[in-house]
Parts: structure tokens; sequence; C-alpha cells
């Protein structure tokens, strides 16, 4: 029991979240503020580029 509700709350605060980026990406309307969805569907050509090497200089 308690691994479902560890489950249901994990999922209601990614779902939160997303919503709440959704609504400010929505409101400010400006490119530096993409939609989840934007950016969710460019994950795979960002993953293909060199992302791995700017997150390790960010990371340092």
């Amino acid at each position: 029991m308690k691994i479902i509700d560890k489950w249901k709350d994990f999922l209601f605060g990614f779902i939160s979240i997303i919503l709440l980026w959704y609504a400010v990406s929505l409101i400010i309307n400006k490119p530096i503020l993409p939609a989840p969805i934007e950016v969710l569907s460019n994950i795979y050509s960002l993953a293909s580029q060199d992302i791995y090497i700017h997150l390790g200089y960010s990371l340092v």
C-alpha cells in the first residue's frame, strides 16, 4: 500500500510541475521559457548533440 501511495504522490507532483510550467510559459509567452511539450519533443535531438559536455561543465 505504501508503494502505491508513493507513486500517487510522485505522479501528482510531476503533473503539478508540468502544469505549472505550461501555465507560466503561456503567461510569459517568450522563447526564454518554452512549453514542456516543446522541450520533451526536442530532448532526443539534444541528447544526440554535445549536451553531455555542457552538462559536465555546468556541474564542475
